[in-house]
């Protein structure tokens, strides 16, 4: 009776080992389809031009400091007020250390700030379509989604807005 028993409670592991391993199977070879599934189809590289109406620099304190712990951070920051496009003004601000600055404008030329991205063109997977339909656009002759990578910023002014002294006082 006991041996009965034993080769019945074998045969249901082997089983319940079965249908794990396989439902193992099927969400790992899910994830990959996922990942593999889609197809990269181009790539270029945007830059967009935004007209700028006043520029100041001003540094930012973040942090937190509580019973003689913690730590504050200083971040130089450079804020403009750009067209909202609604005839309206919105303030922006820009890292510093991640903006470069050019003072190669002639008198009378608007300044304005470049920033580049990367866009993939991605072709989804079939479970992604879904969840994408209205950031869909037509790429060399296929649906894609565009994915933009943050490259760069930079920061035209007219020549001579860039003091030559700086004052190191603090104030």
């Amino acid at each position: 009776m006991d041996e009965e028993n034993k080769d019945k409670n074998s045969i249901g592991y082997y089983l319940f080992g079965f249908i794990i391993f396989g439902l193992m199977g099927l969400l790992i070879g899910s994830f990959f389809y996922g990942i593999m599934g889609s197809e990269n189809v181009g790539s270029e590289t945007v830059k967009e031009k935004t007209t700028i109406y006043s520029v100041d620099t001003q540094k930012d304190i973040t942090g937190q400091f509580a019973l003689g712990y913690g730590s504050i951070d200083t971040n130089v920051n450079y804020y403009v007020y750009v067209n909202d496009g609604n005839k309206g003004k919105i303030l922006k601000h820009y890292n510093a250390d991640k903006t470069h600055i050019m003072d190669t404008l002639e008198e009378g030329q608007d300044s304005y700030i470049e920033t580049e991205y990367k866009v993939e063109y991605i072709v989804p997977a079939n479970f992604h379509k879904d969840q994408l339909k209205n950031e869909l656009v037509t790429y060399n002759g296929k649906k894609c989604y565009p994915k933009k990578t943050y490259l760069s910023d930079t920061l035209y002014l007219p020549k001579g807005y860039i003091k030559k002294q700086i004052d190191l006082n603090i104030k």
